[in-house]
């Protein structure tokens, strides 16, 4: 098993300017498995920042698997950030539960838009100015459950909802049950703000619960 520490980032990412940038197909690895042990969907790509490329073979081979073995893209390490922690605290309160295992895979991290910057204003800005990849094709087709949306009020805006819905309707499609059928009636929390600053509200641990136990009306008995 792994040490929850021992959190590696692969991603691939394009550079538009010296501080600006595209990331995209981002996965977290814990432990040395490439099973893939749930998706999460976004905003945009946050503040991590490039490690270096990866250069291992054996690794290599593996993150091919999740680019079809198209190998003109490059691999990156990258640095985490706060909300890749959260995601991992998430996802392990999750896999504690129903395996009573650690992490012991593949997170994938999907977004809504692919700029990297840890502002939303900023990013939305510069997709304005400079456009972004949209990938949304390949993202909704490779979601594997559990499926957690955290893209926040986003999703429910006028240039992002028609994407927003087809990771919602795929997800139901996928058998999360932990969603209101309603797109609109639900809050959709960003993992940050869920597993942070509401971890010890009422509705925060519920909306955890509904994800853990997939389901809209979680139990907090045993």
């Amino acid at each position: 098993m792994c040490n929850l520490a021992d959190m590696k980032i692969y991603t691939h990412y394009t550079k538009i300017t010296e501080k600006e940038g595209f990331r995209w197909r981002t996965l977290l690895q814990f432990g040395n498995s490439w099973d893939i042990l749930g998706s999460v969907v976004m905003k945009n790509p946050g503040s991590a920042s490039v490690s270096c490329p990866v250069a291992d073979a054996q690794v290599l081979q593996a993150l091919h698997f999740f680019d079809g073995n198209k190998t003109r893209e490059i691999w990156y390490e990258f640095t985490p950030d706060p909300t890749m922690y959260c995601v991992r605290d998430l996802f392990s309160e999750y896999h504690s539960i129903h395996t009573h295992e650690e992490l012991n895979g593949v997170i994938q991290i999907f977004n809504l838009l692919y700029i990297r910057d840890a502002h939303l204003e900023r990013a939305l800005q510069k997709v304005a100015q400079l456009g972004s990849k949209d990938l949304t094709d390949y993202d909704v087709s490779h979601l594997v459950p559990p499926v957690y949306l955290g893209f926040s009020d986003l999703g429910k805006c006028a240039t992002y909802q028609d994407t927003a819905q087809r990771f919602f309707h795929a997800a139901l499609a996928q058998g999360m049950k932990c969603y209101n059928e309603d797109f609109f009636k639900n809050k959709f929390y960003h993992p940050l703000f869920l597993m942070k600053y509401a971890r010890n509200t009422t509705y925060g641990l519920k909306a955890r619960l509904q994800f853990i136990q997939n389901t809209t009306e979680p139990t907090t008995d045993g």
